[in-house]
């Protein structure tokens, strides 16, 4: 039986992810948390890329963020005064930069209109999905 005289204070308390009411977004921890993140996401038919944080509520991953975890390469290149040698000489001046910082993907948009995208696969590129893509200034 419970103690009637016990305060709020005295009584337990859940963790704090699980008293939330929205979602909490912290960092990615270990490895452990990834593989519980590509298992959950896979079950949502969803992919991971990159992920730098998680979604929690109530103790359950519910999502995930990648925070600046593949840089990606917006660029646009002269389609009259650029050919495809140049073309090959700026990209791969971008992985080198890229990869001497540390990183190892690049994320490249791609329009279907391009005349780069019947050639994005054979430079090595993956398709991960279509999107739409959105930008939003920050105050």
């Amino acid at each position: 039986m419970p103690n009637v005289d016990a305060t709020e204070a005295d009584r337990p308390r859940a963790p704090v992810e699980s008293r939330e009411l929205l979602p909490v977004v912290r960092p990615l921890r270990d490895a452990g948390e990834l593989s519980e993140l590509l298992a959950l996401a896979a079950a949502d038919q969803h992919r991971v890329l990159g992920a730098t944080h998680i979604a929690r509520k109530g103790g359950r991953i519910v999502g995930y963020g990648s925070l600046g975890g593949i840089p990606v390469l917006n660029c646009w290149l002269d389609s009259v005064r650029v050919n495809a040698r140049d073309t090959l000489h700026v990209l791969s001046v971008a992985e080198a930069l890229l990869a001497s910082a540390g990183h190892s993907h690049v994320l490249l948009p791609c329009d279907p209109k391009s005349p780069l995208k019947p050639y994005v696969e054979r430079l090595g590129f993956v398709p991960v999905g279509q999107c739409v893509m959105h930008i939003k200034q920050l105050a």
